[in-house]
């Protein structure tokens, strides 16, 4: 009989998880490194100003779930971190975690949210903003559209298909706010 894993009741956050990821593929890896994934990344969501990575990584090293690995060989002595086996347990959980409500719901979507709105604003009001939503949005599907295109040249499967599910999310985002104008409009 095979005797079940020991769950560690260590409760990430998504960002927590996503760095603790990050750690885990490039280990070992500086919190350099992670910024310039946040900053290299197309979405908004997270922050990669050094006031906030920093200190996350730190969080997370006083909780036991990534430690020192060693010194960067460059001349700058940076620290490289990895996943400690409580870090990779807890990185596993999470990941595990596919069917949570927060993780297959609806996400936050703040031009969704400001639409909800609109009845606020007279025709004329409404179509501007659309106007200029509809540019920005296929201004950015197009610059996110080339970085999925850059991974998939660099052959990074996973990434790749991260970054495709990003492209869809935004393909559809377009669609329906096409679809909004044509109503309005209508």
């Amino acid at each position: 009989m095979k005797k079940a894993a020991k769950r560690s009741n260590v409760v990430i956050t998504e960002l927590e998880g996503n760095v603790l990821g990050m750690v885990g593929t490039k280990e070992p890896c500086t919190p350099y490194a992670i910024r310039r994934e946040f900053q290299d990344s197309p979405s908004q969501y997270w922050s990669a100003s050094s006031g906030s990575v920093y200190p996350l990584i730190l969080r997370l090293q006083r909780r036991g779930l990534i430690g020192v690995k060693g010194k960067t060989r460059d001349g700058r002595g940076g620290t490289l971190y990895g996943l400690t086996p409580a870090g990779q347990r807890v990185f596993r959980e999470w990941l595990g975690t596919l069917d949570a409500p927060n993780t297959i719901s609806v996400p936050p979507d703040p031009l969704r949210n400001r639409i909800a709105f609109f009845s606020m604003l007279d025709p004329k009001m409404q179509k501007k903003y659309l106007a200029s939503a509809v540019k920005g949005l296929r201004t950015y599907l197009t610059e996110v559209r080339a970085y999925t295109a850059n991974e998939q040249v660099q052959g990074h499967t996973s990434e790749h298909l991260v970054r495709e599910g990003a492209t869809r999310m935004l393909e559809c985002r377009l669609d329906w706010l096409l679809e909004v104008v044509r109503i309005l409009e209508s």
